[in-house]
């Protein structure tokens, strides 16, 4: 099976108030708004936010995704009684992105196989 992936690109563009106070601005405002675990509730789900991993140059990883309980079968062999075990796991939905503070780009990654991903 192959699948195919789709990069999304993006660039912030500030307006404003936030023109003209530049980097340190939206960086403290970022650092403030990024909880992880916070929750929404967008295109039929709830999305959650991951930790963010501050990285070398500037650079901030995490992820944004949804979980759903028990989208999936699952099937096991049991040794000790000799029997298969029927039960569930969750699925969902993961997108890794990267957000850049020096030029406010942030890249993301789509699966293209789910056909239930928001357009960006």
């Amino acid at each position: 099976m192959t699948k195919t992936f789709r990069l999304a690109h993006a660039w912030i563009d500030l307006k404003g108030l936030w023109g003209s106070g530049g980097n340190d601005q939206f960086r403290a405002a970022l650092e403030g708004s990024w909880v992880a675990g916070q929750e929404v509730f967008r295109y039929g789900r709830t999305w959650l936010i991951s930790r963010h991993i501050a990285m070398e140059q500037g650079l901030w990883s995490g992820h944004i995704g949804s979980v759903e309980s028990d989208a999936l079968s699952t099937l096991a062999w049991n040794e000790e009684t000799k029997q298969f075990d029927r039960g569930e796991a969750s699925g969902g939905v993961l997108v890794p992105f990267v957000e850049r503070s020096d030029n406010f780009v942030v890249q993301s990654e789509f699966n293209e196989e789910t056909d239930d991903q928001p357009d960006c």
